[in-house]
């Protein structure tokens, strides 16, 4: 078999391989797992075919290189080694997902197709979501709704109503994005405005806040890019929110007003707990942090003595900061901008289409996914950190050149 035909064959299984992932990030790790591992080995063997041993040029390929030495240093002040080890091949991992996506989306047909597919999926997942409402149970993994919380909020196929509301403001993004092009006809209007009620109400439905306001940001950098007015206008709406939302969504965020009572009522004291231990554990190793993969070993010796449970931070970046230090966070976080800066700017100076209207929904997504990492821990989960790394890759790739 010549070369062509291997590098052919690759091609195909790696399309599969991208597709399954973007089915499987929304109900299954082992599914996402697999997917995960089939993409980086056809990408290694097609780097190999082709004889190709570079990255993103400049600040992209410099920070990436940063990003995983930085990993590897942080092994000096771990007491636990196998878990960083694990910590250390799952964002290896991440990172190989990026730059995999990154080579095989150059196409923009191919790009259209994945990203068109990626809202069918969001769609099923949206109508799922509704079926677990109405019969308490969802279709794909059968997860129930849990009645003892009064909010009777809902998760889909995925593990948490905040995992899925995570995963809707890309999909929901996406669909405004086509939906505000003026050129594209009314009747296809029509149709993405049908498709955009059940995903919205599932947002809403997930009562997740941090996932509202995700959402928001996301639809502000859409809404700037797309028209002025159309920013104004979002703007307007939200400054007038509170006296026109309904009680239900109101009342979600009244237990910041319990932050620092001694009630230790609702989540927003609980992530307040869960932050402060956190940076403490920041203080005693600002540097390189207690070693990548480690948080949940260490944060018992730092929660406040009030604070009665052991869970993840809840704000995926001072996390971070805890395994890695304060500096290793910092090049994470210019390893994000550099690329939303780079994509945006290939984005922008591209001429419209559709592949321009759904790349610019999935930055601008992935920027709103970003801000409610902020409140939640996405980042180490592996389905939404797979995810993310999928397809801050495919909005990377509209770059015509290695930037």
């Amino acid at each position: 078999m010549d070369k062509q035909k291997i590098t052919d064959i690759c091609d195909r299984l790696a399309g599969w391989s991208f597709y399954l992932l973007a089915a499987g990030v929304t109900f299954s790790n082992a599914i996402t797992d697999t997917a995960t591992a089939a993409v980086i080995a056809l990408w290694i063997i097609r780097k190999i075919l082709d004889k190709d041993n570079t990255l993103p040029g400049k600040r992209v390929g410099l920070l990436l290189l940063l990003f995983v030495l930085w990993n590897l240093a942080s092994f000096i002040n771990t007491s636990y080694i196998d878990e960083s080890i694990r910590g250390f091949i799952k964002a290896a991992k991440h990172l190989l997902i990026f730059l995999a996506a990154l080579d095989y989306f150059k196409s923009r047909e191919r790009l259209e197709r994945f990203l068109l597919f990626t809202i069918g999926v969001g769609f099923i997942i949206s109508l799922n979501g509704i079926a677990q409402h109405i019969i308490g149970i969802d279709l794909i993994r059968g997860r129930a709704i849990n009645y003892l919380d009064y909010l009777h909020r809902i998760s889909s196929s995925f593990t948490h109503p905040n995992d899925f509301g995570a995963y809707l403001i890309v999909i929901l993004t996406m669909l405004f994005s086509l939906l505000f092009t003026r050129s594209r006809p009314l009747k296809e209007r029509l149709l993405i405005l049908i498709a955009i009620s059940p995903v919205a109400w599932c947002l809403v439905s997930t009562s997740s806040r941090g996932a509202w306001m995700g959402f928001l940001i996301a639809l502000l950098c859409l809404a700037m890019v797309k028209s002025k007015k159309l920013f104004a206008a979002i703007l307007i709406l939200i400054l007038i929110s509170p006296a026109i939302l309904p009680s239900s969504i109101k009342n979600r965020f009244s237990d910041f007003v319990n932050i620092t009572k001694e009630s230790k009522g609702g989540t927003a004291w609980e992530r307040m707990k869960l932050w402060s231990g956190t940076i403490a554990m920041v203080k005693e190793h600002p540097f390189l942090g207690f070693g990548i993969n480690t948080y949940t070993r260490n944060f018992p010796a730092y929660k406040p003595k009030d604070y009665p449970d052991v869970r993840y931070t809840h704000n995926s970046y001072l996390q971070m900061a805890s395994e890695i230090g304060i500096t290793g966070a910092g090049i994470f976080l210019l390893f994000l901008v550099s690329v939303v800066i780079a994509a945006a700017k290939a984005i922008g100076a591209s001429s419209n289409g559709l592949s321009r209207d759904l790349s610019l929904g999935v930055l601008c997504g992935i920027i709103g996914f970003l801000a409610h990492c902020s409140v939640d821990t996405h980042l180490y989960s592996v389905t939404l950190s797979a995810f993310l790394f999928l397809y801050l890759g495919v909005a990377f790739s509209f770059c015509d050149k290695r930037l």
